[in-house]
């Protein structure tokens, strides 16, 4: 099936990441027919990037949209900003510090063909290390959460397992904030919670697994879809407070 893809991004200062984002997206061999832009940034640097590179995507008949939040810094509002403005069938979010391997989409959306009842599909992050053994049982003891091969579940501690080293198309429980694709019909019953403010850590924890809640066997992994997550220190929040919001909303659902 020829779905139509729209690519979410919400992004913070980060132009030359963009950038990177942009020429991956580019080299795609299968294209998006449309970009949204969600700018949470202090300045209009990010606008200027992409009246460089709008008739660059047009070129290549893919629209792209910008749209400055005005409602308050926040990645859920910027992702929901972002659902309202998608056109497609398909609505993939990326973070703006990623770089997809020129078959991602084409990978991507191929699962969605394969499994009908599909609702998220998330590729591969290629660049997340499997947890040492040393570490692993301490971590399964005490619910930390760790990267291992096959599971990708949330933990009764709200933290998450995720598979670095899968071998196959595996079902998930959740889907990572970096690459998360969805049917965009199931954005008729949900939105990310904007009571997750700012860096709104874990909203792709709560967002995907409230699907998964009511949708079991609904949200996937193909190991065939990579990228490579860059995690930009860029506009990063400092790292007593993004341990401090860590710690909250782990308790929030």
């Amino acid at each position: 099936m020829n779905f139509k893809i729209s690519i979410v991004i919400p992004t913070y200062n980060r132009t030359a990441e963009l950038i990177e984002v942009f020429e991956s997206i580019l080299n795609q061999t299968k294209k998006p027919f449309e970009i949204v832009i969600v700018d949470d940034s202090d300045t209009d640097a990010i606008e200027d990037v992409i009246n460089k590179w709008e008739n660059i995507f047009l070129n290549k008949v893919i629209q792209i949209k910008y749209i400055r939040n005005t409602r308050g810094k926040s990645l859920t509002k910027a992702r929901n900003i972002g659902i309202d403005n998608v056109s497609g069938d398909i609505a993939l979010f990326l973070d703006d510090d990623v770089i997809l391997e020129k078959d991602y989409i084409d990978r991507l959306t191929d699962i969605y063909s394969r499994i009908p009842s599909a609702i998220g599909v998330q590729g591969l992050i290629t660049n997340y290390k499997k947890t040492p053994k040393k570490r692993l049982l301490f971590n399964k003891i005490f619910l930390i959460g760790y990267f291992g091969k096959n599971d990708c579940k949330v933990l009764p501690s709200t933290n998450v397992t995720y598979p670095c080293e899968p071998d196959k198309i595996i079902s998930c429980q959740w889907m990572s904030g970096a690459n998360q694709s969805y049917r965009c019909a199931i954005f008729d019953e949900f939105h990310y919670d904007e009571n997750m403010v700012r860096y709104s850590y874990k909203e792709d924890v709560d967002f995907s697994f409230r699907i998964f809640k009511k949708y079991p066997d609904s949200l996937f992994m193909t190991p065939y879809a990579r990228l490579e997550h860059k995690a930009s220190e860029t506009a990063r929040l400092p790292n007593q407070k993004r341990i401090t919001m860590e710690y909250v909303y782990s308790f929030y659902f």
